[in-house]
């Protein structure tokens, strides 16, 4: 008979079990979950239930069993019993659940400080961020960027070429979602280049258009940027035409700009923030950290002649002079550290334009 039948069909038939990945499950409210669908053994489901009553705003599938939603409002940790039935019987697993506001969004960065090249396009700097499924509604930096530099106000991504030289400063770079805002320290300086040539020249470099022609074909120019060679020659190319400037500073097709930053060109230190005599003083680091002689043909006061510029640098003879600077000096023996005669070899400074 139909009674028999139906008993013979339910006993063929198993009970089904359900289970979850990943509880006790944490969400946030105003935020779409992601849908969490159990494993299921068991066939021809015919309900799935819950109880209590899931936080509102989410649902149970009532065959998958997978609860999906957006909570509309903060619950405390509660657990929950879903319950999936066939003709064979039912199983139950449990599950907890919070619902809390989301979180203010979290910024970092990786590399600061920074050292970035007047004129040369940056590296783009691009942040972590941590926003919990929120837009990004803003992003700014306080102080403002260096002139040339900016902030994309969704993704927090700095970029630019960095057009005037900055000492370094720490900006404070805010994002803001609907839950808040979240704050990193990135410190930027721009400025300049200067190297040592990894070759050593006699006094006799060819003059002043030979010097900077030395210093553009050196292997340890950096790929990027025009430079001159910080030599000097009397009313050609030197920093002051009286000592020590009393009277103005001449800065004559010098290579140093006044009041502009200096940096290895490993980009690893600042050097010095050049006065407006054209002078690297005082010296936060020496030019190169080993030590090395430079040509210099520079007086301690910042002048220059042509007997200590071995003659304008067209001598190699042991009877001219030239000074020297010490590259590995914090101070004026950068400059004007002792005389060499100008049939010695000596390097040169390089100097980013």
């Amino acid at each position: 008979n139909s009674d028999q039948a139906n008993s013979a069909n339910s006993a063929t038939v198993a009970a089904p079990t359900v289970s979850y990945t990943g509880s006790p499950y944490t969400f946030y409210s105003g935020i779409a979950i992601t849908t969490q669908t159990p494993s299921i053994t068991g066939s021809n489901i015919t309900s799935c239930t819950v109880s209590p009553a899931l936080p509102s705003g989410l649902t149970l599938d009532n065959t998958t069993c997978a609860v999906s939603g957006t909570p509309t409002a903060t619950a405390a940790a509660a657990a929950y019993t879903v319950t999936i039935s066939n003709a064979g019987g039912s199983g139950t697993a449990s599950i907890t659940i919070t619902v809390n506001n989301p979180p203010a969004p979290t910024i970092s960065y990786t590399g600061s400080p920074y050292i970035l090249i007047m004129g040369q396009a940056m590296t783009s700097l691009t942040p972590t961020l941590t926003l919990t499924g929120l837009p990004v509604t803003g992003c700014t930096s306080s102080p403002a960027l260096p002139a040339g530099l900016s902030i994309s106000n969704t993704t927090c991504v700095i970029s630019g070429t960095p057009t005037v030289s900055a000492d370094a400063t720490n900006h404070t770079i805010t994002v803001t979602t609907s839950a808040g805002s979240g704050t990193a320290t990135v410190n930027i300086l721009t400025g300049k280049r200067i190297f040592v040539t990894a070759t050593a020249y006699t006094g006799n470099l060819g003059g002043i258009s030979g010097a900077d022609t030395k210093c553009t074909s050196d292997s340890n120019k950096p790929s990027t940027g025009t430079y001159k060679a910080l030599v000097s020659v009397a009313a050609a190319r030197q920093a002051c035409s009286n000592n020590w400037c009393a009277t103005s500073a001449e800065l004559l097709d010098w290579p140093v700009s006044p009041q502009r930053n200096y940096v290895r060109a490993d980009l690893s230190v600042r050097i010095a923030k050049a006065g407006d005599n054209g002078i690297l003083s005082p010296m936060a680091n020496s030019i190169e950290s080993s030590s090395n002689v430079a040509w210099t043909g520079q007086f301690l006061s910042y002048t220059t002649a042509s007997n200590v510029s071995c003659n304008s640098w067209t001598s190699a003879s042991a009877a001219a002079n030239g000074y020297t600077g010490d590259t590995q000096s914090t101070g004026s023996a950068y400059y004007n550290n002792i005389s060499s005669t100008c049939d010695i070899s000596r390097r040169l400074y390089c100097v980013e334009q």
